[in-house]
C-alpha cells in the first residue's frame, strides 16, 4: 500500500486536470448547437482537454493558468461556440491567482481577462458586450473567494507557527528544568562530598593529635565510622 506521504506532488493536481477535462468534453459535448453558434468540433474539444490542463496548473503556476484561460475564452468567443463549463475555468483560475498570489494579480489578471474577451466578443462574437458584462460579475466573485481562500491558509499558517513555537518554548523549559535539577544535583552531591572530606579531616586530625600526644592509646581508639 502506498502512503500519501510518497505520492509526487504533482499527481492530485493532475487528476484534477484530468477529471475537470473528462467533466468538460462530456458536458458540452451534450450541448446543442443554436443558430448563431458553431456545433462541437475537434478544436473545441481541444480547448477543453486545455482548459482541464488549465485546473491542472492552478495550484503551481497560477498565472500560467490565467494566460491560459484568457486564450481559451478568445478562442471559445471568436469561433462562436455555444456557452458551457468552459467559462468555470476562467473564473476559477481568476480565484487561483487570488489564493496563490494576491488580489492585485488576481484584478490584474481580471483586466487582462475582460479586456480580450471584449474584442474577441466584438470582433468575432455576436452578442456585443453582454457575455464581457456578465463575464465581469462572476469575476468578481470568483477574485473576492479566492481572497477568502488566501486568508484562510496564512491564518491557519499562523496557527501552526504559533503552536510550533509554543512547542519549542515548551520544550525549552523542559530543558531547562532538566539542567536546572542536574545542577541542584551536581551541588548537592558536592556538598555532601565536601562534608564527608571535612569529617574525615577532623577525625585524622583529631587522631593524629591523640597519637601525637599518646601513643599508647592508639591501640585502644576504635575504628572511626564517619
Amino acid at each position: 500500500m502506498v502512503h500519501p506521504e510518497r505520492l509526487p506532488g504533482w499527481l492530485p493536481d493532475a487528476l484534477v486536470g484530468v477529471v475537470t477535462a473528462t467533466l468538460l468534453v462530456v458536458i458540452s459535448a451534450h450541448i446543442p448547437a443554436g443558430s448563431d453558434s458553431r456545433a462541437v468540433d475537434a478544436v473545441q474539444y481541444i480547448l477543453l482537454v486545455a482548459g482541464g490542463g488549465c485546473m491542472a496548473l492552478i495550484r503551481w503556476r497560477p498565472q500560467t493558468a490565467a494566460a491560459l484561460a484568457t486564450f481559451i475564452l478568445c478562442v471559445e468567443v471568436a469561433r462562436q461556440y455555444p456557452d458551457g463549463p468552459i467559462w468555470a475555468v476562467g473564473w476559477i483560475s481568476l480565484a487561483g491567482v487570488s489564493w496563490q498570489t494576491s488580489r492585485r494579480a488576481a484584478l490584474g489578471w481580471a483586466g487582462v481577462m475582460l479586456a480580450a474577451l471584449t474584442l474577441a466578443a466584438v470582433v468575432f462574437g455576436s452578442s456585443g458586450l453582454v457575455l464581457p458584462l456578465i463575464f465581469l460579475g462572476w469575476s468578481a466573485a470568483a477574485i473576492l473567494a479566492g481572497d477568502a481562500l488566501r486568508d484562510r491558509r496564512e491564518r491557519l499558517q499562523a496557527l501552526r507557527e504559533r503552536a510550533r513555537f509554543l512547542e519549542m518554548t515548551q520544550e525549552e523549559v523542559a530543558l531547562r528544568r532538566v539542567a536546572e535539577e542536574r545542577l541542584r544535583i551536581a551541588r548537592d552531591l558536592h556538598d555532601s562530598v565536601a562534608h564527608a572530606m571535612a569529617t574525615i579531616n577532623v577525625q585524622a586530625a583529631a587522631a593524629a593529635h591523640v597519637i601525637e600526644r599518646r601513643p599508647q592509646a592508639a591501640g585502644e581508639c576504635p575504628p572511626c565510622s564517619g
